[in-house]
């Protein structure tokens, strides 16, 4: 049965264009990409949905340096006839010739609508974004100098930070702000859930080594019904252990009660609500999470499974040096696979504690003598493409893995394999991983 044409619109809309950041995803790049990968693959089966889907090809457009501005100057005409979303990337490198030949293209992109600039931006380019009549947001990383006596109703700016809570903060000419981070959150008091930041998504609160009471955030939240993810953040051992905060209390006990009281600690986790909901503090869910492993880590992840169910980023790391071979990928894979809503994956020093059986399951590098960095790049491709297959909600991979080159004296310096890895359908069918990760 053919589905409707609205029907078939709205999907290639929603693969295309993103005109708000997605708060689950803790990767800043994926956050407004459209899946031209999905785009493509659905305009092949046939000619209905290919005369449907191509234009959303054009729906996002990513400038990143000189090469992408003549592009846009070759093939104009598709640009602005389709073009909603732009994504500005490294404009630094432009040249006076690339930068007017985008200032001279602004306005006749028809369509846009929305702006994502993670970079340095000129008055002259803001000013030329805030004028076209039909975009009603820019998210910019940092406001250019001398632009603050400007109309900056349609800006957001992505991230402030509040270096003393008890004092108001106030916005320069009707900006927004995205992202809140607040430095001392142990002098938050009830008083602060009176105050309101316009446009507000995202609040994080970097602990210290004093508790923090949460009894403002009922109120604050209620006046932020754009506030969808909040991030406590604290980065040594066990504070969240000693000062046990109401969303991972169930957790912290239960993990006691099966004596793995030692077996872990928490540096951060995330909390969101759904688009639609209450404003009642209990639509908040624990929804992120990053979490130092010392020992036991299937039990560790069996009760992150049970106890946060809807959790879409998960990083795990190893703390210290932990023994080669303690963990078969399969029982990692198995558990992991429970995850039905995961889409980030963050594995630090995973590599080591693996084994795969009797022989290890990859080729290593075509190389004269690979290196260990070299090995366990190809042991990371093979075992993130195998998980990728396992869980179809999973978007990307973040790695960290590092170890001495005399891993038996510690000494000699040390070897890093680090990036981020994307999931995506494949053409072909099924999923592949994609990227490069770096290595010393």
């Amino acid at each position: 049965m053919l589905l409707p044409e609205e029907l078939v619109h709205d999907i290639f809309s929603y693969l295309a264009y993103h005109s708000k950041p997605r708060m689950q995803c803790e990767l800043p790049e994926l956050q407004f990409e459209c899946n031209t990968t999905d785009i493509l693959s659905l305009s092949l089966v046939n000619r209905r949905l290919r005369r449907i889907g191509l234009p959303f090809l054009f729906a996002s457009l990513r400038i990143k340096g000189l090469t992408d501005v003549k592009k846009l100057k070759d093939q104009g005409p598709l640009f602005f006839k389709y073009t909603k979303m732009l994504i500005l990337r490294m404009l630094s490198l432009l040249d006076e010739e690339g930068m007017e030949i985008l200032l001279q293209s602004i306005p006749h992109l028809k369509r846009l609508t929305c702006v994502d600039a993670r970079c340095t931006m000129s008055i002259a380019l803001l000013n030329a974004l805030h004028e076209h009549p039909n975009v009603s947001t820019i998210h910019v990383q940092k406001l250019p100098k001398g632009s603050v006596q400007f109309d900056l109703s349609k800006v957001v700016l992505k991230q402030s930070e509040l270096a003393d809570p008890r004092r108001c903060w106030l916005a320069p000419s009707g900006m927004k702000v995205s992202q809140l981070i607040i430095r001392q959150p142990e002098l938050l008091t009830d008083e602060f859930g009176l105050q309101t930041f316009n446009g507000l998504c995202e609040l994080d609160l970097s602990m210290r080594r004093f508790p923090v009471i949460v009894s403002w955030l009922p109120e604050f939240t209620a006046a932020h019904p754009n506030l969808k993810k909040i991030r406590f953040i604290y980065g040594r051992k066990d504070f969240f252990t000693y000062h046990t905060l109401p969303f991972i209390s169930s957790f912290v006990e239960e993990a006691g009660s099966r004596k793995l009281a030692d077996a872990y600690y928490i540096t951060r986790f995330f909390i969101t609500r759904p688009d639609i909901c209450s404003t009642s503090a209990q639509e908040w869910r624990v929804t992120g999470l990053t979490i130092i492993i010392r020992s036991s880590l299937i039990e560790i992840l069996s009760l992150i499974y049970s106890s946060f169910p809807s959790i879409q980023t998960l990083t795990f790391e190893f703390e210290g040096r932990p023994a080669r071979g303690l963990y078969h990928i399969d029982d990692i894979i198995a558990i992991l696979c429970l995850f039905s809503s995961l889409e980030i994956l963050g594995l630090h020093c995973l590599f080591k504690p693996l084994h795969f059986g009797c022989r290890k399951p990859w080729r290593a590098p075509q190389l004269e003598t690979p290196s260990a960095a070299d090995i366990a790049e190809a042991g990371i491709l093979w075992y993130t493409s195998r998980i990728a297959q396992r869980i179809p909600s999973l978007q990307a991979f973040e790695i960290h893995e590092e170890a001495y080159y005399d891993e038996a004296n510690c000494c000699s310096g040390r070897w890093f394999v680090k990036g981020w890895l994307n999931v995506q359908n494949a053409l072909s069918g099924g999923r592949e991983v994609v990227g490069i990760l770096k290595k010393t």
